[in-house]
């Protein structure tokens, strides 16, 4: 019975080996308020950015926006492959839109949800901006003009400038040099050895209790 529990425990512990709870993989939240980029409907605001040495999966992005309108907006954020030093294809959207509520003439902090994007190790990737609502020009994402390195084990791509696409992501051009201020948080996706332990201590542990009861049979 106490190899039992010994064996359930060790299964139950390595299911759930990794993180449980969200972790900052890039932050330039601390970086100055130095400019404002403007959104409005059909515009895309793009920054690009470094994974590190480990897959991820994100869950959240949080940034820092303002709204000069008298309604509530809301901003889609998503995540794009690199493609010629531009966004290429879509990896994932973040489900639940930020929404920046009517006249917040001070930037403050807003965050988008997903149900997780997935990315690779030492990968370049675009995170996109997109306001929701027609013919409201009010909202602006706040921007530092330096060449920031992330809090977290991301890293920003140092010499690429902001970019802004007019027709739905079409095309794109440079809209300045330095990065949005924004943060991107998730979990580490469990490397394949821990599901490997996994597999294996519950075969042993199958193996264990036919065994026993072949015994006592």
């Amino acid at each position: 019975m106490k190899l039992d529990c010994f064996l359930l425990t060790t299964v139950l512990a390595l299911g759930y080996a990794g993180p449980s709870h969200a972790q900052v993989f890039f932050s330039n939240l601390s970086e100055p308020d130095a400019l404002s980029f403007s959104g409005s409907t059909g515009i895309r605001l793009a920054t690009d950015f470094l994974t590190g040495g480990a897959a991820l999966t994100i869950d959240s992005l949080t940034a820092r926006m303002a709204n000069s309108t008298s309604g509530d907006l809301h901003v889609s954020f998503s995540i794009f492959t690199n493609g010629s030093d531009r966004p290429d294809t879509l990896v994932g959207l973040f489900d639940t839109p930020a929404t920046v509520p009517a006249n917040t003439l001070l930037s403050g902090l807003f965050t988008a949800t997903s149900s997780g994007i997935n990315l690779q190790a030492n990968t370049r990737y675009w995170v996109v901006a997109r306001q929701n609502e027609v013919g409201s020009a009010g909202l602006s994402w706040r921007s530092t003009t330096s060449e920031a390195t992330s809090e977290g084990s991301f890293s920003t791509v140092p010499g690429t400038p902001m970019l802004i696409s007019l027709n739905e992501g079409e095309t794109y051009f440079p809209n300045g040099a330095g990065n949005p201020i924004y943060s991107l948080s998730g979990a580490a996706i469990p490397e394949p050895q821990t599901w490997l332990a996994l597999l294996v201590t519950v075969g042993s542990f199958g193996t264990f209790r036919w065994w026993t009861n072949r015994k006592q049979d």
